[in-house]
């Protein structure tokens, strides 16, 4: 299954290079691919069916998404859009940004298709507060999401089409608020949660950061605080996704488990590590919802329920495979999620570790972090300079001390402190407290850490072909260290 994976992520990603979409009767070639797979025994031809297959998902896909939008002769003019408030907006100075979900133009014929469509809106000077869930009645100017076209930057055209956004619009006249509507429940209660927190750390320079821990909103972290988030290798940190998914579902494994086992008769119909693979997942999803189900975290759910339901069928999976059946469950969920420097990094960071754990399981538990962390620094080298053009040297040392701190320290108290509060109990606030001020203390190490010359080195976008090189060292190099462990092991036992 790993090497038809790899072949149904290669189409996918052939297709995603193209600059157009070819005729959607492509697709009739597909029966014929694996026809000729079936009957012919030619070495590698089912492997090309499968990549015809990914490429073939996207190009459905596509064609799908084309089938909803905004008429041509609409954009660059100024149109009445009625919509709803989605996302968390995003306030950075004069500007305003948000989400809008249109279910009505005026004209109606700007909106193709009869599907509601989300556009990314900028409001200049915004003079009212905008909430999740209001309905609003907008004068637009649209225009087709597009980028910089710098050599190397960042992809913002396509890591809005991966959320399903391909205009952005500007606010011409003054809007008109219709009502509040039952849509966009979850956001409103993010907005909520993120107020509050806001409200019991009023005069803490740490809110924003236990703001984007526990709901995603960044919009109160400091350019400051980012920059040196970034130095030192721990930006992964304020986005919820594998990590912190993998936290609460370590919680939840080990308190559903635990507690199962303290029931004798329910234990012998359920196996404890059954029951705490579904606690697992109670534990997790509320938290990805918290998230808003953002990208990283859908990714890390699917990774996780693959996981658990293998747990859960008593089925004993190898690593590949199992990585495998998570590649194939997120690209029919998302073909566009390829073009997102989170799909490898979240995929190659877990491989790497899978592969790693599992085959140096001796040694002290710190010699085992030590070693998790210069097998991620290492393998991950090559896409952080594809992805943003440099690498923090700091990183290992970094992560080594505030992963686990955060995990025990900062996360646990402020989500706890967040439920307690939602509850009414004033120790919530308390408990937000103590997580602010742990986040405190690890803080002045990490702008120590950021200080030194080396910390974040930049580089200019590498050739493609460096790019393969450097990727085949780093498998040489883990390929050692992995065999060393190996012989390690064996030699002690």
């Amino acid at each position: 299954m790993f090497w038809q994976a790899i072949a149904f992520l290669l189409g996918d990603l052939i297709f995603q290079q193209g600059s157009s979409i070819p005729s959607v009767w492509v697709l009739c070639l597909l029966p014929f691919f694996w026809l000729a797979a079936s009957r012919l025994t030619i070495p590698g031809l089912t492997l090309l069916a499968w990549m015809f297959s990914g490429y073939c998902l996207g190009l459905g896909y596509a064609h799908l998404q084309a089938r909803n939008g905004l008429d041509e002769s609409c954009l660059g003019e100024t149109i009445s859009a009625r919509g709803i408030i989605s996302g968390l907006p995003m306030h950075n100075g004069l500007r305003t940004r948000f989400d809008l979900r249109i279910d009505q133009t005026t004209p109606e014929r700007c909106l193709m298709g009869g599907e509601p469509i989300t556009v990314r809106v900028n409001w200049y000077e915004a003079d009212q507060q905008l909430i999740p869930g209001q309905q609003w009645l907008i004068p637009l100017k649209f225009r087709k999401t597009r980028n910089l076209y710098n050599p190397g930057g960042f992809d913002y055209e396509a890591a809005l089409l991966d959320q399903g956004i391909r205009y952005s619009a500007y606010v011409r006249d003054t809007p008109k608020r219709i009502d509040t509507t039952r849509e966009a429940r979850l956001d409103a209660l993010r907005w909520s949660i993120a107020q509050d927190i806001t409200g019991s750390l009023p005069d803490s320079s740490y809110a924003g950061i236990i703001r984007a821990l526990v709901v995603g909103d960044r919009n109160g972290i400091t350019p400051e605080q980012w920059q040196t988030l970034r130095h030192s290798g721990t930006l992964h940190l304020m986005a919820i996704s594998g990590l912190h998914i993998g936290l609460l579902a370590g919680i939840g494994f080990f308190l559903g488990s635990g507690l199962w086992r303290l029931l004798p008769r329910a234990a012998l119909y359920v196996a404890a590590p059954r029951a705490g693979a579904l606690a697992a997942m109670v534990f997790a999803f509320p938290y990805a919802a918290l998230a808003g189900f953002s990208l990283p975290t859908q990714r890390a759910l699917v990774m996780l329920a693959v996981a658990m339901m293998a747990l859960i069928l008593r089925r004993r999976v190898a690593p590949g495979s199992l990585i495998a059946l998570a590649v194939f469950v997120v690209l029919l969920l998302d073909p566009f999620a390829v073009t997102q420097a989170g799909f490898w990094l979240s995929f190659v960071a877990v491989a790497l570790l899978m592969f790693t754990l599992d085959r140096h399981r001796r040694g002290s538990r710190l010699s085992q972090w030590s070693r998790a962390q210069w097998v991620l620094f290492v393998g991950l080298l090559p896409l952080s300079m594809l992805f943003f053009q440099g690498t923090t040297l700091v990183a290992p040392l970094a992560n080594l001390i505030a992963i686990p701190w955060t995990a025990i320290a900062v996360l646990p108290p402020a989500l706890l402190g967040t439920l307690l509060q939602g509850m009414g109990i004033e120790s919530g606030a308390q408990l937000l407290e103590l997580s602010a001020g742990n986040l405190g203390l690890m803080w002045p190490l990490l702008e120590f850490i950021q200080q030194f010359s080396f910390s974040w080195i930049s580089l200019s976008a590498p050739d493609p072909f460096l790019f393969i090189m450097a990727g085949i060292g780093i498998l040489l190099h883990l390929a050692e260290l992995l065999h060393r462990a190996a012989a390690e092991r064996c030699a002690g036992m």
